[in-house]
């Protein structure tokens, strides 16, 4: 009680002058009428953010003004696999003036996703103590989190300090850069044979993914009407199926390591002239080739919208970039090809395309037919 007493007078003493971006908005005027978040409006904007932060600092012995803080994200997220939970960010300052970055997490109980998100912020620390520029987080009795209840909901909450990102805009050298990233924290996780446990989400080709829609292409079937468009589709989807078949063979073949599972632009940032990673919420266990073409045709269609670029321009700076770095193996080299061909041939803006096509009214026989003529010539 005598510790909790004095860290509280300390975070509610006269605040030290402290970075305008901490001081110029608080919750109460962040919070827009619906948050996303039952829980959080439930409690009210002015009830749960310093209760949680409060819980925390505490925990993790990082005294901090309750008097500012600042939201950065709150609302439903998938963390720890493809758990559904309710998130809170916050920045707080510390009273030595230093800037954190606190993530709250409601759980129903107290599981092994509790253990996640231990494994996934040791792996950042692992690259971090490897030269990878990340946010260095802070541990509690040899933990990554602490847990505590308020008003019967339990929270999970973790620290680390406050890294300033501005928006970094994808360039031909920032891909290069970001390859090269990618492929220096695979060796680490290659070299000390590192795994988190559960299966990284959004680029994992052994699972449903955010970049290879085959699944959704096959179950929209052209009209029986067009018997030349049938004819081609089912010609598609008999190659889809070898090649999904063949990378389906293949991926046991090469070990699941820990990756950062979500190397978007938004979650980047550069410290010098290298580039640093932020947020490990999504990392998990994958093929490191996999996540490898899959995280990267993000990048190549967003160089594409701003340059004019061929589609194998793009692709051989990432390959060049990241083979600088780490070099495949002959399944590695084998299983990137036929990855290649299936991000090109059923991107999920192409099948989602399509299938808008396929469900107008005043159906285009001819659009489609030469959509599905692309789709060939990629997997040929």
């Amino acid at each position: 009680m005598l510790k909790d007493e004095m860290l509280s007078a300390m975070s509610l003493a006269a605040a030290p002058r402290v970075p305008a971006r901490a001081t110029s908005t608080n919750y109460e005027e962040r919070q827009p009428d619906y948050t996303g978040c039952l829980f959080i409006k439930r409690m009210g904007c002015m009830g749960l953010a310093p209760a949680l932060l409060r819980k925390a600092s505490i925990a993790m012995n990082i005294p901090v003004f309750l008097d500012y803080y600042c939201v950065l994200q709150h609302g439903e997220s998938m963390v720890a696999g493809n758990r559904c939970c309710e998130k809170l960010v916050l920045t707080a300052t510390s009273t030595n003036g230093n800037e954190y970055i606190f993530k709250f997490y409601s759980i129903p109980s107290i599981d092994d996703s509790i253990q996640v998100w231990n494994r996934q912020i040791a792996f950042a620390e692992k690259l971090r103590a490897n030269g990878i520029k990340t946010p260095q987080y802070y541990q509690t009795n040899n933990k990554y989190t602490v847990v505590f209840e308020i008003t019967n909901q339990i929270w999970c909450a973790t620290a680390e300090s406050y890294v300033a990102v501005d928006n970094i805009e994808i360039t031909p050298t920032v891909m290069g850069k970001l390859a090269q990233l990618l492929a220096q924290m695979h060796l680490i996780s290659e070299r000390n044979g590192i795994t988190i446990g559960i299966s990284a989400r959004w680029y994992n080709a052994a699972s449903k993914n955010e970049i290879i829609r085959f699944d959704k292409f096959i179950q929209n079937r052209p009209l029986q009407c067009h018997p030349r468009l049938i004819r081609l589709y089912d010609k598609i989807c008999e190659q889809g199926n070898e090649l999904n078949f063949n990378i389906k063979r293949c991926l046991p073949m090469l070990p699941s390591l820990a990756v950062q599972g979500d190397l978007s632009m938004t979650n980047i940032f550069f410290s010098g002239s290298e580039i640093g990673v932020l947020d490990f919420d999504q990392s998990g266990d994958c093929c490191l080739v996999s996540d490898l073409i899959l995280q990267s045709a993000t990048w190549i269609e967003l160089i594409r919208q701003k340059y004019d670029m061929a589609y194998s321009d793009a692709l051989n700076i990432v390959l060049n970039s990241y083979r600088s770095r780490r070099n495949f193996n002959n399944i590695e080299e084998h299983l990137s090809q036929m990855l290649i061909k299936m991000t090109q041939a059923f991107n999920y803006k192409r099948v989602n395309y399509i299938a808008d096509i396929g469900r107008t009214c005043d159906f285009d026989a001819a659009l489609y037919y030469n959509e599905l003529e692309k789709i060939e010539n990629y997997l040929n």
